[in-house]
């Protein structure tokens, strides 16, 4: 599975346990990978002809535990018939986007950049951005460690988040959000939401 242009999982050895597809070994290749993080993969399939998979990346002291997690919540899932419905139109941005870590990266000829954002339950934000090369000059004011507050306005399948820095010197930032064929973009720009470890 390509999770971004440039960074691919592989599962090897993957065994069936039951009604699930499980492989204990997964093997990132690609640009930032931690050599200290392990990754974990599970495939379960309904009878209504659809499939859930769950990946997971962990340190090696947090696999098993992860791994026990990912295997529960499939085994627990109920597969039901398909909808037309689109599963954003009543979307709670400020409730999904709470305690979530956004990332994204990006990797051309000449320059890379990585944005890391941790938006909190409480209304605060504690961003890392990092540019290389080229994209230095991308916004080049937003870099480094930054902090503030945060909100989301907006019901359905788009929303404007608006960040507040504490510096003085940058100005509020507002970003549109929207998904696309169920992924998360950020004013055109693919990013991936986690859980946030950063928020208390």
């Amino acid at each position: 599975m390509d999770i971004t242009d440039n960074v691919r999982l592989t599962a090897t050895n993957p065994i069936i346990e039951g009604d699930l597809l499980i492989s204990n070994e997964v093997i990132a290749e690609g640009n930032y990978i931690h050599k200290e993080y392990k990754a974990f993969a599970a495939t379960r399939c309904g009878d209504k002809g659809k499939c859930i998979t769950v990946l997971a990346i962990a340190d090696e002291g947090h696999l098993d535990f992860v791994t026990k997690t990912s295997i529960e919540l499939l085994k627990k899932g109920i597969f039901e018939e398909p909808s037309n419905a689109s599963p954003y139109d009543n979307f709670n941005w400020k409730k999904f986007l709470s305690n979530k870590l956004l990332i994204t990266y990006d990797e051309i000829r000449g320059g890379a950049k990585r944005t890391q954002i941790n938006l909190c339950e409480d209304g605060t934000f504690k961003a890392n951005v990092r540019k290389q090369g080229i994209l230095k000059q991308t916004n080049p004011q937003y870099k480094g460690n930054m902090s503030g507050t945060w909100t989301a306005e907006g019901i359905g399948p788009q929303a404007l988040l608006s960040l507040n820095f504490s510096r003085k010197n940058l100005t509020s930032l507002s970003v549109k959000l929207s998904f696309q064929d169920e992924q998360l973009y950020a004013d055109g720009e693919r990013f991936y939401a986690s859980e946030s470890t950063s928020c208390q």
